[in-house]
């Protein structure tokens, strides 16, 4: 990975572009023999998400799949985020959803803050299989309660 991201837009509302994800994203899917990981495998991988409630006090995560197993929903909220929020963040939280493309469709659901050095802090981040109302509504029920101060 590169060790300066590139972004574009406006200085004051920068947005992370495709290639960006990607270099992020990607390394995460790759199995340790350099194939990517099937959407199968990445169900396998998320059920373990599990131990991270057990290891980080606090952390809230929610996976749910169909009856034949494949994904469909996902959140993930570290207890390190939600204890940093309430000590070092500014009153403003940002939300946005990205449409994922290609092999793995639909939406990714980023929470991030500002904190006080004026750093990107990220806060939660939640997967559905489309964009609408009840999966915007999924995803502020499961933000909404532990950021409350």
């Amino acid at each position: 990975m590169r060790s300066e991201l590139r972004v574009e837009g406006h200085q004051r509302h920068l947005q992370a572009n495709v290639v960006i994800i990607g270099e992020v994203v990607a390394p995460r899917l790759q199995q340790q023999d350099g194939h990517l990981m099937r959407p199968k495998d990445i169900i396998v991988n998320m059920k373990t998400i599990y131990v991270l409630e057990q290891q980080n006090p606090s952390t809230i995560t929610d996976l749910q799949c169909d009856k034949d197993d494949k994904f469909l929903y996902f959140f993930m909220l570290l207890g390190a985020s939600i204890r940093g929020f309430r000590r070092f963040i500014h009153l403003v939280v940002a939300v946005d959803g990205t449409h994922l493309k290609e092999r793995f469709r639909g939406i990714m659901f980023v929470t991030i803050a500002q904190d006080r050095n004026e750093q990107v802090y990220p806060i939660a981040f939640g997967y559905d299989d489309s964009e609408n109302n009840l999966s915007w509504e999924w995803f502020f029920d499961y933000l909404k309660v532990p950021l409350v101060i």
